[in-house]
C-alpha cells in the first residue's frame, strides 16, 4: 500500500480513499484498526498513528473550517 500513496499525501479525498479501499481489501472486519496503533519503519521512526476518539468531533470540525479558511483553494 505504501507504494500506492503519494509522498506527503494529506487531506481527505473521498474518491482516492475509495480507490485505495477497493485495491487493498480487508478480508475480515477484525483486520480494521479500532484501537490506538503506531506504524513504525525498520528503525523505529513513527510513520503514522491511529488514535480513535482522541479529538472531539467539535475540535475536528473547527480544525477543518480553520484550514479551509487558511487554504481556500483546496
Amino acid at each position: 500500500m505504501a507504494e500506492a500513496l503519494g509522498s506527503n499525501e494529506s487531506d481527505t479525498n473521498k474518491v482516492r480513499e475509495k480507490a485505495l479501499k477497493e485495491r487493498f481489501l480487508a478480508k475480515k472486519n477484525e483486520e480494521l484498526l479500532c484501537e490506538p496503533t503506531l506504524l513504525l519503519d525498520q528503525t523505529g521512526v513513527i510513520l503514522a498513528w491511529h488514535l480513535p476518539g482522541v479529538l472531539y468531533k467539535e475540535f475536528q470540525r473547527d480544525s477543518v473550517r480553520n484550514l479551509e479558511f487558511l487554504f481556500p483553494d483546496k
